[in-house]
């Protein structure tokens, strides 16, 4: 009996260990994506003509006089 119970606690500690990671990993992501609010270049591309194509996400993708290389 001593045997099963000694697997069962060691299944709760690796589910709560498993479980900490898991919502710390998220909380950590939520915190940055929080602090820039604003779009998030992915790239940039640069034509044949000299203009320049941005990849980006978020809100005023649109509006290409806001995008600075600070974002």
């Amino acid at each position: 009996m001593k045997y099963i119970t000694m697997r069962r606690v060691e299944y709760i500690k690796a589910t709560l260990f498993s479980s900490l990671l898991l919502i710390t990993a998220f909380g950590i992501l939520c915190y940055a994506f929080s602090q820039n609010r604003s779009n998030i270049i992915l790239g940039t591309e640069l034509n044949a003509n000299g203009t320049v194509e941005y990849m980006c996400l978020g809100n005023g993708c649109d509006d290409m006089r806001s995008f600075s290389w600070h974002d």
